[in-house]
This record gives structure tokens, sequence and C-alpha cells, in this order.
């Protein structure tokens, strides 16, 4: 199956600019200290997807946030490359671009926020953002092909205009701690059943050997998650631990994912060293029958050594983002050059 994405080029986004991420593989592995970028990598390529979508624009302003709804204004505007010279306080102007090829209908986008006031009788000024968006089918400035508005308050999202076509390439964002900030939705989880048969199950049960399977099941006129316990009733999903409850949000995301691309953040979150190979050969598999481009960061050697070892042989490369110079630069490693530096000469590739 040909890649969707074979390469991107993040111009300005948040604190990356003119940062290339060139041969992508089915798996892409993202690695790199703290603040070096990676989460950003991920956040960009979500925009990327679905650049039209107002909504996709709120998903990630509030991406790293448990509060979504405070200050979204003042998210989006960090999304952006401010303009030389400004100040906090100023009536701010940012930018944002991006380009891209493969199998996505999309060659790039460019993108200005500009900070817009609404006026509330005698009471002070509201302070909104207006966000415009212009995506291109070829590279020369003679090839845009559709654009939208969005404007963003506190109180309220508004479309100024928008184009037909929104969504591009489906995607999704996972990050760390997802699997407590919000509950697994029933839906997404029996859509990945259905599609994935019996596999989640197995793989759960290989994990914690109590776990029978996964059932949706309504108390109180509430459809949640239970699990089947063999020595006893269904036991609620809020009653599991992290790993439980991260496996089965990896398990319904990749089937919302389908066709398109799936972003995980920390890959080795809340699961034990003991697991991750299991449960990413399992993801592994499940991308490839799904059609879904991976892409992961992660700090953990044993989450890399996880990946090359996963049965179902798909190209694997990494890329390793390092600060330089006041700028983030990225170093590609293919799969061969990958496993020598991690097996051969034992080198810390993180």
């Amino acid at each position: 199956m040909p890649l969707h994405l074979e390469s991107v080029m993040i111009g300005a986004f948040r604190g990356l600019a003119d940062a290339e991420l060139a041969g992508l593989g089915r798996v892409n592995v993202l690695v790199g200290v703290n603040d070096s970028g990676k989460t950003s990598v991920l956040e960009a390529l979500h925009l990327l997807c679905s650049p039209l979508e107002m909504e996709r624009w709120h998903s990630v302003a509030v991406a790293r946030t448990r509060h979504p709804d405070r200050g979204l204004p003042e998210h989006l505007r960090w999304l952006f490359a401010h303009e030389p010279g400004q100040v906090l306080d100023d009536r701010y102007r940012g930018r944002m671009a991006m380009a891209c090829s493969g199998g996505i209908h999309l060659r790039g986008f460019k993108a200005e926020i500009e900070e817009v006031l609404r006026m509330q009788g005698g009471a002070p000024a509201v302070r909104g953002a207006a966000v415009k968006v212009r995506t291109a089918a070829g590279t020369d400035e003679h090839s845009l092909q559709a654009q939208a508005e969005f404007q963003f308050w506190p109180d309220q999202i508004s479309v100024a205009s928008t184009a037909d076509e929104k969504r591009l390439l489906a995607s999704r964002l996972v990050m760390p701690y997802e699997h407590w900030w919000r509950e697994i939705p029933v839906d997404e989880f029996s859509r990945a059943r259905i599609a994935q048969s019996g596999d989640i199950g197995a793989l759960l049960k290989s994990i914690d050997p109590r776990i029978a399977g996964i059932e949706v099941l309504t108390t109180r006129g509430t459809p949640d998650l239970y699990a089947r316990d063999q020595a006893g009733p269904p036991v609620p999903l809020t009653e599991f631990g992290d790993g439980i409850r991260r496996i089965l949000m990896l398990a319904a995301v990749v089937t919302s994912a389908s066709g398109g691309v799936l972003l995980i953040d920390e890959i080795e979150t809340a699961i034990h060293v003991s697991a991750l190979a299991r449960v990413f050969g399992w993801l592994v598999e499940a991308c490839v029958e799904r059609d879904v481009q991976l892409f992961v960061t992660t700090h953990s050697l044993e989450a890399i050594d996880a990946m090359l070892a996963a049965e179902r042989r798909e190209s694997t490369v990494g890329f390793r983002l390092e600060r330089a110079d006041g700028r983030i630069a990225v170093r590609r490693m293919p799969e061969d050059v990958l496993r020598r530096l991690l097996f051969e000469r034992g080198l810390d590739v993180r």
C-alpha cells in the first residue's frame, strides 16, 4: 500500500522552523531529549491532515491541556510563529506553513492568525483570534485550491467561510495521559471490536489472564465498558489501572484512523516493559490491516527494541530531533542504521 505521507516540511509551527521529515516509513519513531519538538511534530502532522476543519484547529490548540475551554484564543496563538519584535501584550499576528508529498490530496497549506476584538458595551473588549487557511495542490502560488476562515472566542467558535472539501486525510492524535483525561467512547470501542474481531480481548488477556473479554453494559441507563472477569462479575473499566486503559484506547483509535495517520505521543506510557513487544506487535499488525501510517514518540529504549522486533515486517524509520544554533534539526535513521546503532554498537539513539 502506498504511504499517505512520504515527506513533510514544517516551515513554521510552534518552535519548529524548516523541519523536514523525508523518506517516511509505515512506522515512524521520533526520539530526542525533552523539549526537542517531538510532540510539536505530531501536532503539526495532525493539523496537516485536515487544515480546513475548524474542529481540528481547536483540538490541536488544546491537546496539551485538561481545560480546553479556558483561553482558547491564547492556546491558538502559540501554535504560530510570531512576527519579529512582537511584545506579548501587542495585538498579535502570526503565520504558519507546511508542505508534504505522498498519497494525501494536498501539497501544503499556509495559515495566518490575527487577534480580533469584540466590543461589549461599556465592558472591556473581548479578545479573540481570526485564523485564515489556504491549501495548495501544488507548490506555486497559482495552485491554491481551497481556503477557510474561522474566528475563535473564549465563549464560542464561528465560521467566517469554509471550503466544501474539509477532511483530506483521517488522523488521530493520542496524548500520553488521554486515557485518564477522558473516557474511551463506547461507540469508538464498538467500531474497533467489530473491525478487529477478538484480537483486542486476546491482547488484554495476554497482559492480565483474569480478563476474559470486554463488553458494553448499560447500568442505570448509561452504557459503559466492562471487563469480564473469569473469577467474578464484570468489572467497570474505570476500576483498572493505567496499562489496561491505555491498551484499550490504542485498540479503539486504530480504527478511527483507518486509511489515514495515527499519532501516539510517548507510546510506552503506562505499559510495562514486559508487555511492550506484544502491544507494539499487535499495534503494527492492526495498522497494516487498516492502512494506517504510524508515528510515535518515545523516550524508551525498550520501546524501540519492541518496534524493531515486531513480527510484521514494515518499513520502520527513526528521526532524532536535536536543538542546534537555536533551531531544531531532524536527523533521519533508516531501519538498518537504527538496528546497527542500537544492537551492534549499543548506542543510546534517544
